[in-house]
């Protein structure tokens, strides 16, 4: 009993101890300090003033192509499904400047490399069955939709991105053109892109420093006989060049570029024959 009493009294002690007579009340005697700013009613971030995609760089930060080095090619990006049994599958290519340029790949079937034929026009229906002749022959085939004013780099990125293909041979290459596409398919080769062999349909012009440029190698011409312009840049290509020339006249016509191909019914063969030889010549 007197230990409680003294437990008692000691706590009564403490308690009087730190109280400084200020009375106990309910509620309180001061008000918290806190920030005073109030929060804002809406979030609003900073919006970029720049195109993101103007600040890729392919292989560099470029999310899609990560794991290309920086300045490295990039193999034909797969733009639709193509249909069950159809050897056409449609691609994008990826040019020197980023510009994702229409084409068709077309490869045969089995696991052997195939020789690649590039064909340069402003169409990919403009060919009609022309690369379907090509790749039952064992031969791949790259069909490239020019864009207006097309460089002769975009011919490379062609060339660079059948190169990223385990089943496409870039050791012989085969170009086709027709009018504008043969003309540049010309300057493309004779600008030192890898060619074997360049077949020009129609040709808008003729530049004698790209043809000599091109030399020796062998040339295939085709021009409809009433097509005065294309004949004309035919005979003056005919004139320099120093290869074989093989060429065509398409009678009782004025069909120009792969138009010729309907207009001719020989024409697919002589072409077809003329492309084999080419990568079969030493």
């Amino acid at each position: 009993m007197m230990r409680r009493l003294a437990w008692a009294i000691g706590a009564a002690l403490i308690l009087a101890a730190c109280s400084d007579g200020v009375a106990v009340t309910r509620e309180p005697t001061y008000a918290l300090s806190a920030p005073t700013l109030q929060p804002t009613s809406v979030f609003m971030p900073a919006a970029p003033t720049s195109d993101s995609e103007s600040l890729g760089a392919i292989g560099m930060n470029d999310l899609t192509a990560a794991s290309v080095p920086s300045g490295g090619a990039l193999p034909p990006l797969v733009s639709a499904t193509n249909a069950l049994g159809d050897p056409r599958q449609v691609v994008s290519i990826t040019a020197g400047d980023g510009t994702l340029m229409a084409a068709e790949l077309y490869q045969p079937p089995g696991s052997e490399p195939a020789s690649p034929v590039i064909l340069l026009g402003s169409s990919a229906t403009a060919w009609d069955l022309f690369p379907i002749t090509l790749v039952n022959n064992g031969l791949a085939v790259l069909v490239l939709t020019l864009r207006e004013g097309a460089p002769v780099g975009d011919v490379l990125a062609a060339y660079d991105a059948l190169a990223e293909l385990p089943r496409i041979d870039v050791a012989r290459v085969v170009v086709v053109g027709e009018r504008s596409g043969a003309d540049l398919g010309l300057a493309a080769c004779g600008g030192g892109i890898p060619c074997d062999a360049l077949a020009m349909l129609s040709p808008a012009a003729a530049s004698e420093p790209a043809v000599f440029a091109f030399n020796p190698r062998p040339l295939f011409l085709a021009a409809g006989e009433n097509d005065s312009a294309g004949l004309a840049s035919i005979n003056a290509i005919r004139a320099v060049a120093r290869g074989a020339v093989e060429f065509l006249p398409i009678a009782g016509t004025d069909a120009q570029g792969a138009a010729l191909f309907s207009a001719s019914a020989s024409l697919s063969d002589r072409l077809l024959a003329w492309i084999q030889a080419s990568l079969a010549a030493p």
